[in-house]
Formats: structure tokens, sequence, C-alpha cells
């Protein structure tokens, strides 16, 4: 069931072109704009549904439609049997409106002074080839006047599914381009669940912890799981997981971070920092951080005990092997390690590893690969859209197990990749 937009809300609005947007009602005065497609009022939204469709009237506010509903323009399957698009050739006469009179239209429609409906009706009156076409050729006509025309949007929750389209479609880089199919099979692979303990690590925006937490999580309330996350800096960059209008205080009661280069103690966080002589507050204030810092990463590093997780997901920045080779101990046994890559050569060399060692059963490489259908009206059959993404990453998974009488083999193995003291980016 969707959710109820409240203010403070981020929503992903679906223009009418397919484009999207994500927009931050930090109050309700305010007004949001989508370009071509008019303004509207914050107000207006708040309380509404999510994944719902609105239409903007001329006086800035929403008026909640049905998705699929069109212009008021009957078309006769039957009537228009005998059409043949094949007839139709291009034309600037074709349209009896003149390019004045178009463009007055669109500036009073953006005025709110004329009908979006009443402006893609007029056009498609004076087409001259729209009575040539067959069915199928003028709905297509029709929705391609409603994509320019129409003040009709969409506002979708910020789900994971629906970031990890947006981000795919326009900022792949970000995500290092994972796409929905393949985000779901990372967590269907990784067994996550409720009461679930995943160790990951996150290079893609906080795509896949976002996805973690949505499983993990239900409303204002954890599910019993834990989720601890290594990161590449300092800090979080978690963008992703900040659009996704988590509630207060749930994220940070099932996700633990800590950074990659404080997994070991340093000396100075073994052995305790010595009080200063000083009496300055500034020197104080800065010990007492220190101290905090300290025994805040000690606190976290105690819970990176050995096989103590129920899964391991990687789409990190490092090398997949030695990553691997450092995090696996904290796995436990029958448990999977799944790891993402856009590239499959980086995955070659972890995959023939786990092939070798007996620390891991079912090692395999494998491709994720979707492709959208179009249904067209009845009776003309279905075939997919000419273009499509032509890969959506590489995942290597395996399932930790127990060698047993193998581990000193195991052992051996390991010691041929000796941990380097800094990780290689890819």
């Amino acid at each position: 069931m969707a959710g109820i937009i409240e203010e403070g809300h981020k929503v992903l609005i679906r223009m009418p072109s397919n484009n999207c947007k994500i927009i931050h009602l930090k109050s309700a005065n305010l007004k949001i704009t989508l370009g071509k497609f008019g303004q509207f009022n914050a107000a207006s939204l708040i309380g509404q549904p999510f994944n719902a469709a609105y239409d903007i009237l001329p006086s800035g506010e929403l008026e909640m439609v049905d998705p699929t509903e069109s212009i008021d323009i009957t078309i006769d399957a039957e009537e228009d049997a005998g059409n043949n698009n094949s007839y139709l050739v291009a034309r600037t006469d074709s349209q009896k409106l003149s390019k004045e009179d178009i463009e007055q239209r669109k500036q009073e429609a953006l005025d709110g002074h004329l009908d979006s409906k009443a402006l893609i009706k007029d056009l498609v009156e004076n087409s001259t080839s729209f009575e040539g076409k067959t069915a199928f050729a003028k709905q297509k006509y029709i929705r391609r006047k409603e994509r320019k025309f129409s003040k009709k949007f969409e506002a979708l929750e910020p789900s994971a599914r629906n970031l990890c389209e947006y981000y795919f479609t326009t900022k792949p880089q970000k995500t290092r381009g994972v796409r929905i199919d393949t985000l779901s099979q990372l967590m269907c692979l990784g067994n996550v669940m409720a009461n679930s303990n995943i160790l990951v690590s996150d290079s893609v925006g906080g795509l896949l912890v976002g996805g973690l937490l949505e499983r993990m999580t239900f409303g204002d309330m954890d599910l019993g799981g834990r989720l601890f996350a290594l990161l590449d800096g300092d800090s979080p960059n978690f963008d992703v997981v900040k659009d996704m209008n988590f509630k207060e205080g749930v994220v940070d009661r099932v996700l633990d971070t800590l950074p990659w280069t404080r997994i070991d103690p340093s000396s100075h966080e073994v052995e305790p920092l010595p009080t200063p002589d000083s009496t300055d507050e500034a020197v104080l204030l800065r010990h007492a951080k220190r101290v905090e810092s300290i025994a805040k990463a000690n606190a976290l590093r105690a819970k990176l005990s050995e096989a103590a997780f129920d899964g391991l997901i990687l789409a990190s920045q490092f090398d997949p092997l030695e990553t691997i080779e450092r995090l696996a101990k904290y796995v436990g046994y029958s448990r999977p390690v799944v790891v993402f890559s856009q590239y499959k050569e980086t995955l070659v060399p972890a995959y023939l590893m786990m092939r070798a060692s007996p620390d891991y059963l079912n090692a395999q490489i494998s491709e994720t690969m979707t492709r959208e259908y179009q249904v067209p009206v009845s009776g003309l059959g279905t075939h997919p859209f000419m273009q499509a993404s032509g890969s959506g990453g590489f995942i290597l998974t395996a399932t930790r197990v127990f060698a047993g009488d193998c581990a000193a083999a195991s052992n051996n193995t390991s010691n041929k990749h000796a941990q380097p003291t800094k990780r290689r980016k890819l």
C-alpha cells in the first residue's frame, strides 16, 4: 500500500515526457516548478498518496486523475482496419494550425488560461493525416502529443526500485550502472530478510544500503536485523538513503558504519590517550572528542567478530579478491558471499580463488540481463523495444563453508595472496 506524502518528504516526479525529477517538500508554501509542464503549490501535494497521477489545474492546484486516462477522442479499431500507414507522407502542411498558433496555445496553457487537454485535442482535430492512420498509430500519435503538452505527472515514492531506475537513466556513473534486476538479484542471492545480519561494502551511492534497509525495516520499526557497512572514506556517502524518506531514528538503529582504515586498531587506539596538561577548553574539548571517537570505533570493531554475519554483499570500488580475503572470516558458515562489478574481468581472480579453495562452494559468475516488451493493441502481438541497455553488470556468488580437514590447505592458499597494506582501486 502506498504511503502518504508528508511535509519534509522527497518525491520522485515522473513528468509526461517520462523524465524524472526529485523534489523536496521542505515547506507547504513552496512553488514546485516542472519547466514547460507548469508549476503547482506544494501544499496541494501534501496529504496525497504516493504512486498516483495528478493534473495541474490553471489555479496551480492539483487534481488526482487516472494515469491511463487520455483525451476524449474516439478511436474505432474496426473502422480503421482498412487504413495503412504506408500512404502517409511527412509534410509540413499536414497540420492546419500555424506555428504561431501552436506557440500561442502553448503559452496560454503554461499560463493556466488553456487546458492542456484542449490544446492536444485541437492539434488532433486539425491534423489532416490523423484519420488515415491505423488505430495503433492514432494512439501513438496522441501519446506523443501528451508527452509534449500534457500537465499530468506521477508522484512516485522514492523506493529503492524507483531510485535505481532514476539513477540508471540519469546518472549511471553514480551507482556504477546497477540496474533494477541487478539490485534485486544482489538482495535475493544475499538472502536478505528480517533478522538478517549483513556485512556490506557500498560504493554505489548508497543504493545497495538503501535497498537492504528497505527490506530490513517497516515504517518506524526495525525487523530485528543489523546492517554493518564499511565506508570508503571517514563518513558515509549514502546519498540515495537520504532520498528514501526513512522514519527518523530507524537508520541509526539498524545501520552501523566503520571506515575501512579503522577495521584494524592503530597504536594510539590500543593504548589509552594521556590526559593533556593544558587547561585550555579547546584542547580539552578536542581530547574529549578524540576519546569518544576511539571508544565508538572500538565498540563497532567489537561487532566485527568472526562468523558473526549472515552474508557478505560487495559493490565496492576496491579489488574483489583482496576485499573477500579480508572480510570472509566475518561471514558465518553456509552463508552467501555476493560481489557485484561492472566488468567480468575484475571478478575472475576472485572466482578462481574460490574455485580452488575448500572454503567456498558453488562459485559462479552470472550476467544480469533484462529486456522490456511493449504490448500494442489486441491482436498485433508483442515484441521487445528496439533499444535496451547492454548490460546490468556481473555478479559473483559463492557459499562459505567449514573446510574441516582442509583448513591447512585453505590457509596455504590464503598465504599466497598476502594482504597488501593498501587496497587497490579498480
